[in-house]
């Protein structure tokens, strides 16, 4: 069964990349994006489905630093509203 609508993946326990708490570990459940260097610039930096990432901190400009595969990444709001992750 695919999870389409916000409130379905809510009801899995997914959340917005961007809502997601600093200091806590996560899986990329899913990425949301038509937008092809969005998707290339989010591979390049190994977020895709079934990734674990570290929420390191939630910056003060909306940034949000993460750690992914010992690399560490900081994504502004729009793309962090993009993916949707869950508890490991």
């Amino acid at each position: 069964m695919a999870l389409r609508s916000p409130a379905e993946r809510r009801k899995r326990g997914m959340r917005l990349l961007s809502e997601a708490e600093a200091g806590s570990e996560y899986v990329v459940a899913s990425v949301y994006e038509r937008d092809r260097k969005l998707l290339e610039f989010f591979e390049k930096g190994g977020i895709r489905p079934g990734v674990r990432l570290a929420v390191e901190v939630r910056n003060y400009d909306g940034t949000v630093s993460l750690s992914v595969a010992k690399h560490q990444i900081r994504l502004g709001t729009s793309a962090a509203e993009r993916i949707w992750v869950s508890k490991p």
